[in-house]
């Protein structure tokens, strides 16, 4: 066994949880570089699919001119978590 195979064997599972659930987010957030990398990729995968969407899905339904917000029924339907912060008196 290597070095490293003894360090994880001797983790406890407290450890085991901080490596896995905390560090990535620490790494994440404290290094720019993962950080950029992270939101130039999802950004290449996530984009071309909902624009293609859009073009060939939501598009042919409608032949008027639409408000924006009837066009992206998708992101206007998930802001319902974002209204529990909403300031209410």
């Amino acid at each position: 066994m290597s070095g490293p195979e003894f360090a994880a064997a001797a983790m406890s599972r407290r450890d085991l949880a901080v490596d896995l659930l905390v560090r990535p987010f620490a790494l994440n957030f404290q290094e720019q570089i993962v950080f950029a990398l992270g939101l130039c990729v999802g950004t290449f995968i996530v984009m071309p699919p909902f624009f293609a969407y859009l073009y060939y899905i939501r598009g042919p339904r409608y032949d008027v001119k639409l408000k924006p917000e009837e066009r992206c029924p998708l992101p206007i339907d998930n802001q319902g978590p974002l209204d529990n912060f909403a300031d209410r008196k």
